[in-house]
């Protein structure tokens, strides 16, 4: 079940990988019973944005909007 503090404060986390599947590889799963998260994200890559900066100066810095495969467990 979803922890109940989930409606009242979204999950944001800044996470990495210290390796990288290509975009039709299989994901490698030896135990299910982990209870491995598969989860499809979006990514916005930017230039450096200045703090205080306002939503449409932010805008102007997005060069590369991605879709992303999270698997965690």
């Amino acid at each position: 079940p979803m922890p109940e503090s989930l409606f009242e404060v979204p999950l944001i986390y800044q996470g990495g990988s210290d390796s990288f599947l290509a975009p039709r590889e299989d994901i490698p799963q030896i135990d299910f019973s982990h209870g491995t998260d598969f989860e499809g994200e979006v990514g916005v890559i930017t230039d450096f944005v200045p703090m205080g900066s306002t939503p449409e100066q932010a805008l102007e810095k997005v060069r590369l909007i991605v879709i992303i495969n999270d698997v965690s467990l």
